[in-house]
This record gives structure tokens, sequence and C-alpha cells, in this order.
């Protein structure tokens, strides 16, 4: 990923489904976990275990390859994406295509620690716990188990909640309410 919109264009694909609400089916290529994994290196070729990797969660997580010289891609990534002196490579681990949520993996870059980590997100509770709740989110491009997990986050009542559009509207009334208490301060 050398340029900007590749870097937009990977995070498309865990960044939820932008389709209507009664889409059943995912978009070609989407990352059903929710994550994007980036490995930002200064060696010139994607590794092996990282391709092994891209193979044995496809479907599951994206998987990006970032040269250290992609400055644009570096700068939107921010802290999470910088290399530290004397390291070679970084893993980032990015949640519904949001830079926002980025992560730096602190575990060694090697095949087992790195299946531990990637696990750790499994079926998607890790990011959508994960999701940047404010005025400006797409309530309608996250998944109906992103939403319930939310939903639980939040500690919303939504016992009634059955359809996505429950759960959405679950989220509106409490970001209103939300936005009322702060303006009350």
């Amino acid at each position: 990923l050398r340029k900007e919109a590749d870097l937009s264009a990977l995070l498309s694909q865990c960044g939820g489904s932008s389709s209507g609400s009664s889409a059943k089916k995912k978009a070609a290529g989407s990352a059903s976990w929710g994550l994007c994994m980036l490995l930002v290196s200064s060696k010139g070729s994607v590794p092996a275990l990282w391709k092994a990797l891209s193979v044995a969660y496809k479907g599951k997580v994206a998987f990006g390859f970032v040269p250290a010289d992609a400055k644009g891609v570096l700068a939107q990534l921010g802290a999470a994406g910088e290399l530290g002196s004397g390291q070679s490579s970084k893993v980032v681990s990015i949640c519904n295509g949001d830079v926002r949520s980025a992560e730096a993996y602190t575990g060694t870059v090697k095949s087992e620690p790195l299946q531990r980590h990637i696990n750790s997100y499994a079926a998607g509770k890790k990011c959508a716990a994960q999701v940047v709740l404010d005025a400006t989110t797409d309530l309608q491009a996250l998944k109906v188990g992103q939403l319930k997990a939310l939903v639980a986050a939040k500690g919303i009542g939504c016992s009634g909640c059955f359809e996505k559009v429950d759960y959405v509207a679950a989220l509106q009334g409490w970001l209103q309410q939300q936005q009322q208490m702060k303006h009350e301060l």
C-alpha cells in the first residue's frame, strides 16, 4: 500500500457493509471480523509469513503491506504506524476501517503469537466494541452483530430489538441522550 487511495480501499474491506439494510450478501473481499491487519516494514517485499496469514484468514481479516517509505499512508496511520528506532517492522490492527482505532501489536512477529492476536478478534466482537460512537458514526454501515455489541457495551436496554432498524434506533436514541447531557452541563 503505497498510496492513500490503496489504504482507503483496504480499510473499506473491514469497514462493515455500506449497502442497504436488507442486503444479506457481503461485499466481495470484505473482512467478516471487521479487522484490517497492516504490516509496516522497511523490507522491500511482503514476507512469506504475512502471505500465509492472509491465506489462512481469507474472508475474515483483510491484510495489507505498507513499505516504510510510504509517507502518505503512514501519516494517515499516525503514531500506530511509526517504526521506532531500531525497528524494521510493525504490525497494526485496525477495526471497522477506522484509523482512529489503530492499535500497534506489541508481541513478536512470529506465526503463533500473531495468530493468537488475530484470533482475539474472532467473530468481530473485539472490533464491534471499538466502534467510535458519535454523531458522525454511520450506524447503517455497521453489521447487526456490531450493533448488538455496541448496545451491550453501552448498557442500552434493547429487549424489543430484533431487526437492524431496532438496534440503530436504540443507538440513535442513546446518542441523542448523550448530546443532551453535554448541553445541560
